[in-house]
Order: C-alpha cells, then sequence, then structure tokens
C-alpha cells in the first residue's frame, strides 16, 4: 500500500493492491455483453459535414412512411423510434374512442413483465392512444430497440385480452373519468376550450357513457378492424443505419400486415373557425359544489398557424404581453395565483389566449382580461426602440435555443411531423421574419386581431363558475349576503355584467354544428413526398 500527495491542490490519495476477487474477475466477459457495451455506427466527424437539420423520407408507400436521420450532434449510442398508426377506427364515435383507450392499455398490461427487463438493459417505451390512432415511442440503446419493438408489435397484434384484467383497466379508466370532472377549474377550461375549437373531440360525459357497456369480447372483435387498415407514420432518429431502420419497418409490416387506407380515410383533424367580429362566451358550473375557485380561458383567433407573418406577430405580442399580464393581473390586481398567457396552435387555427383561476367571478375576470388587452396596446405604443428590439431579441433567443439531448431533437422533428405540415424549417423563417417587423407593423397586427374593439376581433371565452355562492366577492375582499346591502357595490355590480355585444353559447354540439372549420393540415413541400 503507497500513501501519495497530489501536488495540486494538496490532496492525498492511497494505492493498494487489488484484491484476488477482482483480480479474478471475467472483465472481458462483462465487457463483451451487449447489455453494458451498446454497438455503434459512428462515423468519424468531420468539420465539412455540418449536422443535418431534418429527417429525411426514405420509404413511403401507401401502408407507410418513414423520416430517418442518422445522429450527427450528440454522438450517443443510442435511438428513438416513434411510429403512428393512424387509423379512422380509432375516434369515429366515443365507443370507438373509448375501445381504443381500453385495447392499448391491456397492451401496456400486457408488456408490463417484460418492460421491466428492457429497462434493465437501457431500453424503453411508452403506447398511448391519440386522435388520429396508436402512437408507439421507443428510446435506449440502438442495438436492443429492434428486440424491444417486434416484442411489442407481436403483442398487439396477437393480445389475449384477460377478463379479469379487462376489469380492472376499464375501471380505472372510468373512475379517471370520473375524477376528471373534479379536475381544478383552470385545468377545466383548458378542456372545453379544446373541445369547442376541435371538430373530432368527445367530452369524458359521453365517453364515460358508452364505457359502461363495453364488454371484454367488444375489444377481442375490435382490435383486430383497428389494426386492419392502417398508415404507419414514422420517425427513427439516433445511432441506427439507414438500411437498418427500413428493416425494423419491414418487420412491423410483416407482423401488423395491414392493409392500405383510402385517401379520404387519411384526412386528418381540422378546427373550428369563428367568424369575424363574434364574440363567444361558454359557461358551466365547476362541477364541484365546495371549490371556492371560478376559471376562464380567454382566446382570441387570428388566423392560419401557416401564415409566417402572423404566427411571428402573435408569438412577439405573446412575448411583450408576458411580463405585464402577471404583473397587472396577478401582482396588482391580485386576481389568482394562476395568471398565464401566450399563443395557442392548431390545425388551421392560431390565437393568442389568456388564464386565470380565482375566487373572484368569472365574468369580472373577463372584464379585467378586456380591460388588460388595452392597457396591452398602450404599452406597446409607448414602448422605446431599444426596449422593442430587446424583445424581438429575446424571443429570438428562445426559438434559436437548440436541443440539449438527443430525446429533446428527436421530439422536435416529430412534433412537426405529427402536425401533418413537416415545417422543419419553421424556426429559421420565423426568426427571418421577427427581424423584419418594426413596431408600427406589430401595432396595426394588434389593432386588428387583438384589440376588443376591433371589427374583426374573434373571441371564445370559457368560463368555469364556483357554486359557492354564499359569498359576495368584492376588491378588498368578501362580504356576507345579509351585509352586502350595506356595502358599496357598484363598481363590483358592473364588472359582473358582460357586454351586450357578448354571444352566449348554451349547447356546445350544437354551436359546433353551426360552425365552418378550416382545412386539414397539408405539407409545406409536397414534392418531399415522392414514393419509393
Amino acid at each position: 500500500m503507497i500513501c501519495n500527495t497530489l501536488p495540486v491542490p494538496n490532496n492525498q490519495f492511497l494505492l493498494s493492491q487489488a484484491s484476488d476477487f477482482v483480480s479474478s474477475a471475467p472483465w472481458d466477459r462483462f465487457l463483451c455483453n451487449k447489455i453494458f457495451k451498446p454497438k455503434t455506427n459512428l462515423p468519424p466527424m468531420s468539420d465539412y459535414n455540418p449536422p443535418a437539420k431534418r429527417p429525411d423520407i426514405i420509404k413511403n408507400t401507401q401502408i407507410c412512411r418513414l423520416w430517418y436521420k442518422k445522429d450527427n450532434t450528440f454522438w450517443v449510442p443510442k435511438a428513438n423510434i416513434c411510429l403512428m398508426f393512424k387509423s379512422p377506427l380509432a375516434n369515429t364515435t366515443p365507443i370507438h374512442h373509448v375501445r381504443t383507450r381500453l385495447y392499448t392499455e391491456l397492451v401496456k398490461d400486457a408488456l408490463n413483465e417484460y418492460l421491466y427487463n428492457a429497462e434493465i438493459a437501457g431500453v424503453s417505451y411508452n403506447l398511448n392512444y391519440q386522435i388520429q390512432g396508436l402512437v408507439l415511442r421507443l428510446n435506449g440503446y440502438n442495438d436492443k430497440l429492434p428486440i424491444l419493438l417486434e416484442k411489442i408489435v407481436i403483442k398487439m397484434k396477437n393480445l389475449k385480452v384477460d377478463p379479469e384484467r379487462f376489469s380492472l383497466i376499464k375501471e380505472r379508466i372510468q373512475r379517471g373519468y370520473k375524477n376528471s370532472l373534479l379536475d381544478s377549474p383552470h385545468q377545466q377550461s383548458t378542456y372545453y376550450l379544446n373541445y369547442l375549437t376541435n371538430d373530432n373531440i368527445w367530452t369524458n360525459e359521453e365517453k364515460l357513457e358508452v364505457l359502461e357497456n363495453i364488454k371484454y369480447e367488444d375489444i377481442e372483435m375490435f382490435y383486430p378492424e383497428l389494426l386492419g387498415h392502417l398508415f404507419i407514420e414514422s420517425l427513427i432518429h439516433g445511432n441506427i443505419l439507414k438500411d437498418d431502420a427500413i428493416k425494423m419497418l419491414q418487420k412491423v409490416e410483416e407482423i401488423l400486415q395491414p392493409k392500405a387506407l383510402l385517401p379520404s380515410q387519411l384526412i386528418g383533424s381540422r378546427s373550428v373557425l369563428i367568424p369575424e367580429g363574434k364574440k363567444f362566451i361558454y359557461q358551466r358550473n365547476v362541477f364541484d359544489i365546495n371549490n371556492i375557485n371560478s376559471a376562464i380561458e380567454y382566446y382570441i383567433q387570428i388566423g392560419d398557424p401557416m401564415n409566417k407573418e402572423l404566427r411571428t406577430k402573435s408569438s412577439l405580442v405573446a412575448q411583450i404581453a408576458n411580463e405585464p399580464c402577471f404583473d397587472q393581473l396577478r401582482t396588482k390586481e391580485q386576481l389568482g395565483y394562476i395568471v398565464t398567457s401566450g399563443t395557442k396552435s392548431q390545425v388551421s387555427s392560431l390565437g393568442f389566449k389568456l388564464k386565470i383561476q380565482s375566487e373572484r367571478d368569472s365574468i369580472h375576470l373577463e372584464n379585467r382580461i378586456e380591460d388588460f388587452l388595452n392597457k396591452l396596446q398602450t404599452i406597446i405604443e409607448n414602448m422605446s426602440e431599444q426596449e422593442y428590439q430587446k424583445q424581438i431579441q429575446s424571443l429570438i433567443v428562445k426559438k434559436l435555443e437548440k436541443p440539449k439531448n438527443l430525446s429533446q431533437e428527436s421530439f422536435r422533428y416529430w412534433n412537426h411531423i405529427k402536425s401533418g405540415y413537416y415545417d422543419f424549417e419553421q424556426v429559421d423563417t420565423d426568426v427571418e421574419e421577427l427581424r423584419k417587423i418594426e413596431k408600427q407593423d406589430l401595432l396595426e397586427f394588434y389593432k386588428k386581431f387583438i384589440n376588443p374593439n376591433s371589427p374583426v376581433y374573434k373571441k371564445l371565452s370559457v368560463h368555469l363558475r364556483s357554486q359557492k355562492s354564499n359569498k359576495t366577492k368584492l376588491n378588498d375582499g368578501f362580504v356576507d349576503e345579509e351585509k352586502k346591502d350595506d356595502v358599496v357595490v357598484k363598481t363590483e355590480e358592473l364588472e359582473l355584467e358582460l357586454k351586450d355585444y357578448n354571444e352566449i353559447i348554451n349547447d356546445m354540439v350544437l354551436w359546433k354544428s353551426h360552425m365552418k372549420l378550416g382545412p386539414t393540415a397539408t405539407p409545406v413541400e409536397s414534392e418531399m413526398f415522392k414514393s419509393f
């Protein structure tokens, strides 16, 4: 045993002879184990080959499309795989939606035991239901992913529904739907706004109604139909060779053996378009009678999200509004702890939204938001050129922030793919457009689309109102109902009246049936989709 001292920072360390156990351990065998030494396919790095900014299509047929990108940024022996199994049967009616959800949970339940071993080997997966179908994601060491993918897809194809497990999973889903009615008001306001602005979303009440009568035999009969006709949209990104990526997707096709969907069956989601000049409000009570909070989600629809001018100006307004929104509505007016603002992007529609959860009545919140929107225009008008350019630069820095790891980069690519627009160059386009926006241009945009007094202003506001009505909420606190006549409440009474121009939505389904729908997502570059 030898004791020595490091010259810097003058710390002592100890050298000793390794024990017989350590010396005799079969290290070569351990290091050759594939779990600890994944196969790498890393080419030599070169200054002349900058990292690619987007994946490429390497397979495109009537059954599947494969986006592929070799990792040349992070150089790790890992990969991410995303597959979307698109099927119109997944969401045709509430009963189709619930059956697909049950099937997804049953597959995951059947794979639980295998998943433990997979995680030990450094790989994992996630299977989820979305409106367009099933989404399967895998990540981890690249040499293990083909094995895991094959195992999952075989289970999807040959699932044997256990009646006992079915009953437990059905009960769990049923409990989840019921518990969602007790979500916080601000969560419910977001849920109902999404329902009102999308054409193919079902309410939890509708799902609960059909779930009750579904039996395990229904799932056994349903899922072969679900998988019988598919389009598989996929992304393979990381330390995987192109030929291996193609083989992996071919294996999925061989196992599932789906038939092609008709072009009309591939039409995606669409958004509800609010007519110009219309201002709608949807109100409902908070389900929990003991919840003292109300909430509002105030949505201003602007236009097409693929219009780069509207998109960048909307994001710039959101950037500028962030601090004054919180300062005015949260800090100064103390309306509630949850005060947020930002853009809302959907297929064929883009907007600006504000959300508040408060013990104040939602009508009061509605009027305070509109007052703030008028003040925000003044804030932009009084902004110096230096302050304005600082806001632009801050937004550009956010947009140009690079992914910190392989998974973040894969997530960005997949978001562009599943959106249906495939606009991988959007960040660069937006940054270039942001640098062109003058303050006066932004003001004209604001006056036209976001100022509540604009003749083309389009608003949809969702109110979740507390049922705790035994107290009148005032700016300076609470007053008992018996004493409210002794208090001057003129200001508050004005705040609890909706403006005459608002139209109340009494029936969500009927309202949606009278609204026009926007177009489905269209790829920004149609020529990239040649078949091969």
